[in-house]
């Protein structure tokens, strides 16, 4: 990866974060709210969850992980 594609996946997450909580929303919601093409999403979506910052839900929806007590 291009220190260009680093940059713009890391505003991408940026923007995920900023707009999840840890209520439930469409990850198609999400898409059009960024205005990328889904698999960018699904792709920035799989990196957040694998660093156990998101859940990916049932039915397309997505949320920030609960913090571990």
């Amino acid at each position: 990866m291009s220190a260009e594609t680093d940059a713009q996946a890391d505003r991408i997450r940026d923007a995920l974060l900023s707009r999840l909580s840890t209520v439930p929303v469409a990850r198609d919601e999400l898409t059009r709210q960024l205005g990328v093409p889904a698999q960018v999403v699904l792709a920035a979506l799989i990196e957040l969850e694998l660093a156990g910052r998101v859940e990916l839900l049932p039915g397309a929806q997505v949320c920030l992980s609960w913090p571990e007590t």
